[in-house]
């Protein structure tokens, strides 16, 4: 796998935790993420790396909502 893919995946998934956080000081007021992608070279770089980030984002959101339905299913079946 390419190193910028996974660098995409895994600083994603990394920043979650911070952006979780309930209590406490967290790195955005916001709850956005930042990535710097430096030395792009050119436009097709560029689109890229924006199409990228747009499935990194939605991939990111969808294994929230199936961590959120497997939980509910846990819970139904420890409630049984």
């Amino acid at each position: 796998m390419p190193e910028g893919l996974s660098d995409a995946m895994v600083t994603s998934l990394i920043a979650l935790h911070d952006l979780k956080k309930i209590d406490g000081l967290r790195k955005s007021r916001t709850g956005s993420l930042h990535i710097v992608k430096p030395k792009m070279h050119g436009p097709n770089e560029v689109a890229f790396a924006n199409e990228l980030f747009i499935c990194v984002e939605e991939l990111v959101k969808n294994l929230e909502i199936l961590k959120s339905k497997m939980n509910k299913s846990l819970d139904q079946v420890c409630a049984s």
